[in-house]
């Protein structure tokens, strides 16, 4: 049904033990992915913030916010005049928040999936926040833009990669998308090493908030040395 609507068909290939495979052809232009008019919303309060959502089912944790992402968004700082990128956004909130919590401060947001980007875009039309939100894996940069902080929460898996493997992807993504002397923020579970692979990109890793469950990382892209 949604492969219909954002494509204007499919068809089922095969069926074995409750899986289907479904083939969609390409015939035009893609229309942009919508949610359903009667998706509900709920409040969402990040500190002194509340936020109008969308449910969003399909979406990691259906949008709404999750331990890992409110520990992410309570350890940031954010500066007047940062330019953020919400790496792998979801519905937004990361973004979202970042762009309340100072004056000036310009948000772009990034992900592979349809439906998050839906809710992303939704979601800061029903918040009144201005935000570029743009389709992308994971490892394509914006091409002509750099920012000052990039924030992200990856995803436990993805298709046949593990934890460790898409982890690193996303950080090289965030050091590609930095300006020299910008900062990463990610949000881990703890068992999760991450610190190393940081270290060896950023130069150093520093755990700034933590639980026994999750751990939020910050490091800094050094300036290159002038020749």
């Amino acid at each position: 049904h949604r492969m219909e609507r954002l494509l204007g068909n499919a068809e089922p290939q095969a069926y074995r033990k409750g899986q289907r495979v479904v083939v969609a052809r390409r015939t035009g232009d893609v229309a942009p992915l919508v949610l359903e008019e009667e998706s509900s919303t709920f409040p969402i309060t990040v500190g002194d913030q509340t936020f109008e959502m969308v449910r969003a089912p399909g979406v990691f944790a259906r949008g709404e916010l999750d331990p890992a992402t409110e520990m992410l968004i309570g350890a940031m700082t954010i500066n007047a005049r940062d330019r953020v990128l919400d790496l792998g956004c979801g519905t937004g909130i990361v973004g979202m928040a970042a762009a309340r919590r100072a004056a000036n401060v310009t948000v772009t947001m990034t992900d592979a999936d349809a439906y998050a980007l839906a809710a992303a875009r939704a979601n800061c039309a029903r918040n009144d926040i201005p935000a570029e939100i743009h389709a992308a894996d994971i490892v394509d940069a914006i091409a002509n833009e750099r920012f000052t902080v990039v924030a992200c929460n990856p995803p436990f898996h993805q298709r046949h990669e593990s934890s460790g493997e898409l982890g690193l992807r996303f950080m090289r993504a965030a050091h590609a998308s930095l300006l020299p002397g910008g900062r990463a923020y990610f949000v881990a579970n703890r068992f999760l090493a991450y610190e190393s692979k940081l270290a060896d990109l950023f130069g150093a890793v520093t755990e700034i908030a933590g639980d026994e469950r999750y751990k939020v990382l910050i490091a800094t892209k050094v300036p290159s040395p002038s020749k």
